[in-house]
């Protein structure tokens, strides 16, 4: 999609001194065109990108800027905000946080601290559109790719302190149907590392048993997901049951929302926790 894509650009004209067109085409396998069209939107929203033509030519970003959020609508700018957060988190830089800086000068409370991020599952959909490609899968079946899952924890917290949100650890995950082998998954991670020009090699394939937990759909913004979590706390102590949390058990969230199309108060989150009959 386009806004994945402007995240995408803006995150390798970060790394990169220049880069060409047709190596952006290559990477994001559209045509020069639709890049031509993505830089006029960059452009357009106040980012200063330059080209230059001919023998050493290319697309590169000028320093110290800001962006004119006219031209971008809120949810929009809150998908680029969001993205580029999270890459931080992969990368292990803080190259993104600082074009977020950028990004986010004046937006005030657009994007509150704990929001949830989105990530690059490339990899994912490597195995999804393998049908359209020479390498057949054995087994394979159309299928919907489930939504995106994310495993929360603290060190030295037992359960899930809101109040201290810049110690959240996290895993972003996607369930992948029976198909799918250890084999599959490698073959899908050296498949995007070629493709996307990325480093992938922090994807894992796992099993994962999640074990006895009590369940909620929590319906609005992030950022009001305590009352909910106490709500489920209440109802499982009434039940006989207590948390749970150490190793392999965590705070398991599903967004089953689009947050750069769904407004706060409709987002829809699955919240899991981990409970034990109580002793």
């Amino acid at each position: 999609m386009k806004m994945e894509r402007l995240i995408g650009i803006l995150s390798i004209l970060l790394q990169r001194e220049k880069v060409t067109a047709p190596e952006l085409a290559e990477q994001f396998e559209v045509s020069r065109r639709t890049i031509q069209r993505d830089i006029e939107s960059l452009c357009r929203a106040g980012i200063p990108i330059a080209t230059a033509q001919g023998a050493g030519g290319g697309i590169s970003i000028m320093e110290g800027y800001r962006v004119d959020r006219t031209v971008l609508t809120a949810p929009e700018m809150g998908a680029i905000l969001a993205g580029l957060r999270s890459l931080d988190s992969v990368s292990g830089t803080r190259r993104y946080a600082q074009l977020m800086e950028k990004l986010s000068a004046g937006t005030g409370g657009l994007i509150p601290g704990g929001a949830h991020m989105l990530i690059d599952l490339s990899s994912w959909y490597t195995i999804k559109m393998s049908k359209l490609g020479k390498h057949k899968l054995e087994g394979y079946f159309d299928y919907v790719v489930p939504p995106l899952e994310g495993l929360w924890w603290q060190e030295g917290v037992h359960g899930v302190d809101y109040s201290r949100k810049a110690d959240f650890r996290w895993v972003s995950l996607i369930r992948l149907p029976e198909f799918v082998t250890s084999e599959t998954f490698d073959w899908a991670v050296r498949e995007a590392t070629e493709k996307k020009q990325r480093d992938f090699s922090k994807v894992e394939f796992f099993s994962w048993k999640e074990g006895l937990c009590v369940q909620c759909m929590h319906i609005g913004p992030y950022d009001d997901e305590p009352a909910t979590v106490a709500a489920m706390e209440e109802y499982a102590k009434a039940q006989g049951y207590e948390a749970d949390f150490g190793a392999n058990r965590f705070h398991h969230e599903i967004y089953l929302s689009d947050v750069r199309r769904c407004k706060p108060e409709k987002l829809k989150t699955v919240i899991r926790q981990p409970i034990k009959r109580a002793e």
